[in-house]
């Protein structure tokens, strides 16, 4: 009776406590509330937020989201003149109602959306919500990304629609004017809504593992594969040059996206493990740029320099470091951007950012303040599946698509660095008063398990985080298991995730135990509708495996 009574309090504690976050909206999150002065109401006046308070018209900066006074003498509720008024003439907007705490929730809301900010009044106190910076897409693991195209584990789709073949794709997907090639092992070109699937021989040998392809000029293409990078004739299916040859290795192309031929292109870039090559087209010509001293993961080109003198390199041991050089030296200097980044696996550069993908998630490293903005996507994400444009990144992770807004992100890193300050305003001090209250009253919980119970209740922490539980649980929930049900199911964190599960990747481990099911059921002769039906699997996955 002793132990129900102690488990009932917590119970309630735990329920209080998430019905409070719930509360704070489900896409858009809460990032800071003020409780001084009095507030009205809000206005925007000539591109200024302006609000009505009983201390004056306060001026909010959307920037760096801090009050100063506009007009100290006028004290009251404001019109959209910025003129104060008497309160039954200002219109109440409870649009935004549903993001406030259940006893904020009333009929005199006064909201106000503006630059991807929501800025809402109720009852004195003024609640500042930021937008997410990206929209997701759910589809089963997105493995490569084009302006038109999306390839998956569940097929390729041309704009939302399915493509014939190939029914798959682990590779890039380039878009060349009206050519779009699709990268999965070999190389398959549409062009006018015809698929043509190419023949490439090297010495009379079919050439696979073809990762990557780069329009060099007109009717040469560059292939990337496991074996090395080769010129290619398109319009008689030949290789007219082996450019280097290393069976070791993964040759990957550094470079931005290129959807048309300019003649002003005299170069291209590629690296492997080892090192940084630039090809001169003119002259036909490779240049090895850079050997390193330790295994490269990744290569991002510096896009506000020459790509040849100034770059980004992720290495294997999870240094991130700027590689940079003046025309007229040999020399590079070394900038050490940071360190430990060990499930980072691609880096891309936009000239104001540089996105560090991981199997963990994305973090963003700013140029501008040189700090890294960590878990701006919490899941496991791709290699070889983003797209970079001027103002949006799509990144493809194991569950879906992800397309980060660029336009809007600066305002998102702005507020989200301002959610880290102390924060003075009283009304969060009363919320970290009750988050504290809470805190104790778990701990005199979990302090009578621990006198009383002790072996119990280590017995149960360590079921919970115990691998051998997730793998049953992954088992058990095979068709549905996401890496997100885990961390729900035994309260974990990604990092924690990972660190149990050690050299298991979860997602692809996931993958596993599915494949081991496939394997199961087809030596039982069953379909492969049925086995889709009990594995999560596509018809069309199974089929080539």
């Amino acid at each position: 009776m002793f132990y129900k009574k102690i488990l009932l309090l917590g119970a309630l504690l735990l329920s209080f406590f998430s019905f409070a976050q719930n509360n704070q909206g489900q896409f858009f999150k809460l990032f800071k509330v003020l409780s001084k002065p009095y507030f009205y109401n809000i206005q925007s006046v000539d591109d200024r937020v302006l609000i009505g308070t009983n201390s004056g018209i306060y001026e909010l900066n959307t920037d760096n989201l801090t009050l100063n006074i506009f007009e100290k003498s006028k004290i009251g509720f404001i019109n959209d003149m910025g003129l104060i008024t008497d309160k039954a003439n200002i219109i109440h907007n409870n649009a935004h109602k549903e993001l406030l705490p259940t006893e904020y929730k009333s009929d005199f809301i006064y909201s106000l959306e503006i630059d991807q900010l929501i800025i809402v009044s109720s009852r004195g106190k003024l609640f500042i919500y930021n937008n997410s910076p990206y929209k997701f897409y759910p589809k089963r693991s997105i493995r490569g990304i084009s302006k038109n195209y999306i390839g998956s584990y569940e097929g390729i789709f041309k704009n939302n629609n399915k493509i014939d073949y190939p029914t798959y794709t682990d590779g890039w997907i380039r878009e060349f004017d009206s050519k779009t090639f699709i990268c999965f092992n070999g190389v398959v070109l549409i062009e006018n809504e015809k698929i043509i699937p190419l023949e490439i021989k090297a010495n009379s040998k079919q050439l696979s593992n073809i990762w990557d392809i780069y329009w060099e000029k007109k009717d040469i293409y560059v292939l990337f594969s496991d074996f090395g990078v080769f010129r290619y004739k398109l319009s008689n299916q030949t290789i007219l040059e082996e450019i280097i040859n290393d069976k070791k290795d993964e040759f990957k192309y550094v470079g931005e996206n290129r959807n048309k031929f300019d003649e002003s292109f005299n170069s291209y870039y590629f690296s492997n493990s080892k090192s940084y090559f630039e090809y001169d087209i003119s002259n036909e010509k490779l240049i090895k740029i850079k050997d390193f001293d330790e295994p490269t993961l990744f290569i991002s080109p510096d896009r506000n320099k020459n790509l040849k003198n100034s770059f980004y390199v992720l290495f294997k041991n999870g240094n991130l470091i700027h590689f940079k050089k003046d025309d007229n030296k040999s020399n590079f200097q070394k900038i050490i951007l940071a360190k430990n980044l060990t499930e980072a696996h691609t880096i891309v550069s936009n000239g104001n950012y540089l996105f560090i993908i991981k199997n963990t998630g994305l973090d963003i490293y700013d140029f501008e303040t040189k700090k890294i903005h960590q878990s701006i996507i919490e899941d496991e994400l791709n290699s070889k599946a983003f797209f970079l444009t001027e103002n949006s990144l799509k990144i493809g992770g194991i569950y879906g698509l992800y397309d980060l807004n660029l336009k809007i992100l600066k305002t998102f890193l702005t507020v989200n660095e301002i959610k880290k300050e102390k924060n003075e305003d009283d009304l969060f001090s009363d919320w970290s008063s009750g988050i504290l209250i809470f805190i104790l009253s778990l701990t005199i919980i979990v302090l009578v398990f621990i006198i009383l119970k002790p072996k119990d209740l280590n017995q149960k922490i360590n079921d919970q985080r115990n691998k051998k539980h997730i793998d049953e649980f992954i088992i058990e929930n095979i068709k549905d298991v996401s890496v997100n049900n885990i961390l729900l199911e035994f309260n974990m964190g990604t990092h924690e995730l990972y660190k149990i599960m050690g050299k298991d990747k979860p997602g692809k481990y996931i993958t596993k135990r599915r494949l081991m099911l496939v394997k199961d059921l087809r030596l039982k002769n069953k379909t492969d509708e049925e086995i889709s039906e009990l594995t999560g699997f596509s018809v069309s996955y199974l089929k080539k495996i």
